[in-house]
């Protein structure tokens, strides 16, 4: 899910966001980071274990303004929706950046942001490199 929620006047509408189809299954699938272009167009970070066990990491421009509201579509929450269902509500996803054609071999891309002139996308990931600590004293 997506949320577009105005501080204003506390309200919000759900965008259900569409997934690539080549996860063994949906819980293979991450979203990283969001950064707001504008009042419509978000750029997402999408990630994970494909089918074939690669990884990928991905950065997507979706355009809130081409798809409808799901709050509540048919009477159901979206989890239980299915795709047939949804598809007529989906926002409009634009690959910007496949990050793994840039050389990007790290798990997992966390962080998003771009370039006060939004010419240049900056990507970092997480610190759980596995990292292992001892603790000497409790005390």
């Amino acid at each position: 899910r997506l949320f577009d929620w105005n501080p204003t006047d506390c309200t919000y509408k759900t965008y259900a966001y569409p997934l690539e189809g080549t996860y063994k299954k949906m819980g293979d699938a991450k979203l990283g980071d969001a950064y707001a272009i504008d009042n419509h167009r978000v750029l997402i970070i999408e990630q994970g274990k494909q089918a074939d066990k690669s990884m990928m990491n991905r950065v997507y421009m979706v355009d809130l303004s081409t798809g409808t509201d799901v709050t509540n579509i048919n009477g159901k929450d979206i989890e239980f929706a299915s795709r047939e269902e949804l598809a007529p509500y989906l926002p409009v996803k634009t690959l910007i950046a496949d990050l793994r054609r840039y050389g990007w071999d790290t798990e997992k891309a966390e962080g998003l942001t771009m370039s006060y002139d939004h010419k240049t996308m900056f990507v970092s990931n997480d610190n759980d490199f596995g990292i292992a600590t001892t603790v000497r004293d409790a005390a």
